[in-house]
């Protein structure tokens, strides 16, 4: 009876052990020979939202075109494509992992001295804004405002039969303009030049 409740609950810690574990499996293959070689394992602890690289070759074999590849996820069968030479590289295995702590997929930076890896988790990362807000430039300050100005305007009445012009000053919405200097008299600096340009090749030519 003690042997089965102990059976029991080792059973149910190995289920509990492997459902906070996931294992993918990775291995080279050699394009010229077709040969594939187990490389190590990728494991993602669920729990602790950590992984680790245990290597069964230590090196990648050298001199060849090869694949790196998992048959663990669906069309990972060569994830990374090398050409090792005389040095055989290492790097670092990414695991992509979604909202529910699935690994949906992996891929391979080669570089530094030892075997690594990395945990990306995809609802973390930064998603790209579908609905963008275009901001509007603002508008360009109109040259021409309205003021209240007072003006005095000419009128012509009839006093005693007689047309007579009198004066009164009245108050009026003008335009004021707001228009920098350059922009009023600009006619004023750009017709001496031209007439400068127009007559020095004259000069030039009497001299």
């Amino acid at each position: 009876m003690i042997f089965i409740q102990f059976l029991s609950s080792f059973v149910t810690f190995i289920i509990c052990v492997v459902a906070t574990q996931s294992t993918v499996d990775i291995f080279c293959k050699s394009l010229s020979s077709g040969n594939a070689v187990s490389l190590g394992q990728v494991k993602y602890d669920i729990n602790l939202n950590s992984t680790k690289y245990i290597s069964f070759n230590a090196d990648l074999p050298t001199y060849q075109s090869i694949c790196l590849g998992t048959r663990n996820l669906p069309d990972r069968e060569c994830f990374t494509y090398l050409e090792v030479g005389e040095n055989s590289p290492k790097g670092t295995f990414v695991l992509f992992v979604d909202e529910s702590k699935e690994v949906i997929d992996i891929a391979f930076h080669i570089g530094g001295e030892e075997w690594t890896t990395e945990l990306v988790d995809v609802a973390q990362t930064p998603r790209p804004n579908m609905n963008p807000v275009v901001k509007q430039a603002p508008k360009k300050q109109q040259q021409h405002q309205t003021v209240k100005q007072k003006v005095v305007r000419t009128k012509i009445v009839e006093i005693d039969g007689k047309e007579t012009k009198i004066e009164e000053e009245v108050e009026e919405e003008v335009e004021e303009d707001n228009r920098s200097w350059i922009q009023k008299n600009w006619m004023w600096v750009v017709i001496p030049l031209v007439v400068m340009m127009v007559m020095t090749p004259e000069e030039e030519k009497k001299q």
